[in-house]
């Protein structure tokens, strides 16, 4: 996308089926998605294979950022890097 904070709908989440999903911590809870049919059907729950991150890393610019990029990569690759 072009923009620079891309928002998607929940129709395009499911569209995309996503293998992995990453969060913003605090937004909703680990347990409201669990519980939700709707959620439910994604491959990324299935596996559950879903990451919540500290919004101050994540969603502000800067150098903090690498450490969000670093928590991704570790929980994609089941490593420390």
């Amino acid at each position: 996308t072009k923009a620079a904070y891309p928002q998607y709908s929940f129709e395009q989440l499911v569209a995309l089926d996503p293998d992995y999903l990453v969060l913003l911590d605090g937004i909703v809870d680990e347990q409201e998605i669990k519980q939700d049919r709707r959620w439910r059907s994604l491959k990324a729950i299935k596996e559950d294979n879903l990451l919540f991150v500290d919004a101050d890393l994540l969603s502000r610019p800067g150098p903090r950022i690498t450490k969000a990029i670093r928590k991704i990569a570790e929980f994609i690759h089941e490593t420390k890097i």
